[in-house]
């Protein structure tokens, strides 16, 4: 079973890599590849492989944000009934 610390530093770690597919999905978009260079293969292919990925990734970042908004809600509760008994 995670830590709710071991949680927080694995949603961080999401939130990072979040951003740097956002910005090379960004970068895919307009037609560049990384750092400048062409994407190789067929245009259309490659923008319909960066979509497919990037909507994957979306939906992993979407259930890690969920996840993670449960994950506090039950930690809540718990303390909230925990007081209770005190």
């Amino acid at each position: 079973m995670r830590t709710v610390a071991a949680e927080q530093e694995f949603h961080e770690d999401l939130a990072v890599k979040n951003k740097e597919m956002e910005r090379l999905a960004a970068a895919a978009a307009v037609g560049g590849g990384v750092a400048g260079r062409p994407l190789p293969g067929d245009a259309d292919a490659v923008a319909a492989r960066v979509a497919i990925l990037h909507h994957k990734w979306r939906t992993v970042w979407r259930l890690s944000v969920d996840r993670k908004k449960l994950l506090q809600d039950t930690l809540d509760h718990l303390l909230e009934v925990s007081r209770g008994r005190g």
